[in-house]
């Protein structure tokens, strides 16, 4: 995956009222400078500091590993939904670019370092003055945790710009403490019967419908073995590497959340569902080979 700051080259802005020219002009003149893809500096840096701060307040929960990069690019071409339901459930903190601030830290050999930052995140970008001009290379921008000093590489930048396109893409809105209410409000809608048994659940665009009866886990283990097999089996091609797989899973997986989240479980029940999800995880694992290989 390129890095998304790499191809914008260098950028030039007009000074206006050269001379003398103070701090607040030179950092409006920055921030109002245009990238080739007519974006404003200011809106870009914005962009670096959220998915930056996403980073930082994610990366114990979610993967960053540039390894691992690959595998999550994927998913979210081919398999933008699931990507969104495995994200939900994590419950990642969005971030809030607080205390946002703008000012002059230092200089470079012709021009100035401006510095970015938020409570959490630090952008430096450094700039030339040629007469009325002010110069910048994007290829120099440098991103900082406020908290150890330590850089930020824009991989991980690109990373979390990905996480926060498929939360913002469906609407994610975080669950405070006061909105949690047992477990079920992870979900968009969860209904049940009198009885206790789960009667439907929805989770982004995905929606389950159960009929007020017992578990039927002997049937729940066959579908898991059917598709597994079927997976196993799967003979992968340039055209088609089995990526109709993902939302059969994807369904499977909102069938048994929906009934664990059923109120009269017993222990059994419970651990039944449970190896389930387990061998389903597995199957998944397999499933992410084919659209890889």
């Amino acid at each position: 995956m390129k890095k998304f700051l790499m191809v914008l080259f260098v950028i030039l802005g007009v000074l206006t009222g050269c001379s003398g020219i103070n701090d607040s002009d030179y950092i409006n003149t920055v921030k109002s400078m245009s990238t080739n893809n007519n974006e404003r500096i200011e809106d870009l840096v914005n962009k670096l500091l959220r998915r930056s701060e996403f980073y930082l307040l994610n990366k114990n929960s979610l993967s960053f590993d540039e390894h691992q990069t690959p595998m999550i690019v994927l998913s979210y071409q081919i398999a933008p939904n699931e990507m969104f339901s495995q994200l939900k459930n994590v419950k990642p903190i969005l971030p809030e670019l607080k205390n946002l601030n703008w000012k002059i830290e230092g200089k470079t050999k012709k021009g100035k370092v401006i510095a970015v930052s938020t409570d959490l995140v630090l952008v430096k970008i450094p700039t030339e003055q040629d007469g009325d001009y002010i110069k910048l290379n994007t290829e120099e921008i440098e991103i900082y945790s406020k908290k150890d000093n330590i850089k930020i590489n824009f991989d991980i930048a690109d990373v979390g710009m990905i996480y926060l396109d498929i939360l913002d893409r469906y609407g994610y809105k975080p669950i405070v403490k006061e909105e949690i209410i047992e477990d079920k409000l992870q979900y968009d809608e969860v209904e049940f019967y009198p009885n206790g048994r789960i009667k439907y659940i929805s989770d982004g665009p995905e929606e389950w419908e159960f009929e007020d009866k017992p578990i039927d886990f002997k049937s729940l283990k066959k579908g898991i073995d059917d598709i597994t097999k079927e997976i196993k089996e799967y003979e992968v091609t340039e055209e088609d590497k089995g990526e109709h797989f993902s939302w059969q899973l994807s369904y499977l997986k909102l069938e048994l959340e929906g009934l664990s989240l059923s109120k009269n479980l017993t222990s059994e029940e419970k651990e039944k569902l449970n190896n389930l999800m387990k061998t389903l995880e597995k199957t998944h694992i397999e499933a992410q080979r084919l659209w890889t290989n």
